[in-house]
């Protein structure tokens, strides 16, 4: 994802995260490194001048966590999305203006099935606030979120196939 001209990688590596500042122009990462926080499954958006990876936390529990960048620093700053008893997983993030919006898997909402959850901040500085989203009572699993000008649009897998809504 882009911040001032950059993009900003992210992977993970053995449990570990990493992350490169790449610039397109010269096709090359100018500046690598390993945050070395225990996770997987990291997810990046940008705006203009700060990055979010959102991940899963790995630890005691299984939370979804974000790593804070201000483009192009290497000291990303580290924040909680969601934090709960019972397995997080599979988190997507995407932002609209000054909005941030993440989703993921959540295993704990309903005993023997896993649901989808998602939270928004207005700012990274601020706390993440969870969004009551509306799905029907099945197994839900791989979100995707893009957002844009009037809300975001959240694609998941249930029913044996792929479901979307829409919220503001």
């Amino acid at each position: 994802s882009a911040a001032t001209g950059q993009y900003l990688v992210a992977w993970e590596n053995g449990g570990l995260l990493g992350a490169a500042w790449v610039d397109p122009m010269l096709m090359v990462s100018y500046q690598f490194f390993s945050v070395n926080v225990p996770g997987t499954e990291p997810a990046v958006a940008c705006s203009t001048s700060e990055c979010l990876v959102a991940f899963t936390q790995v630890g005691a529990t299984t939370d979804i966590a974000g790593l804070r960048f201000s483009s192009p620093s290497l000291s990303p700053s580290t924040i909680s999305i969601f934090a709960a008893p019972g397995p997080q997983r599979s988190p997507t993030v995407s932002r609209t203006g000054s909005t941030w919006v993440v989703a993921w898997v959540d295993d704990n909402m309903v005993a023997g099935t896993s649901n989808i959850a998602l939270a928004k901040s207005e700012s990274l500085s601020m706390a993440f606030q969870p969004v009551p989203v509306n799905l029907p009572n099945s197994s839900k699993d791989q979100p995707a979120i893009a957002c844009g000008g009037l809300g975001c649009t959240l694609v998941y897998r249930a029913f044996g196939g792929l479901q979307f809504v829409e919220f503001p």
